[in-house]
């Protein structure tokens, strides 16, 4: 079910929810394609680690 809201890791202790009305650095996740376009891999910048 969508919930129009963002998706958190809630600081890292808890499973990702969508569950913030606004984004955050935290919410935010680098989409890298592979290649040939076979797949994609989702970074969290979670901690200040990128």
């Amino acid at each position: 079910m969508a919930t129009g809201k963002y998706v958190s890791s809630n600081y890292g202790v808890q499973p990702m929810a969508a569950d913030r009305a606004t984004i955050g650095a935290w919410e935010k996740f680098p989409l890298t394609v592979g290649p040939g376009g076979g797949g994609v891999t989702l970074r969290a910048l979670a901690n200040a680690t990128t």
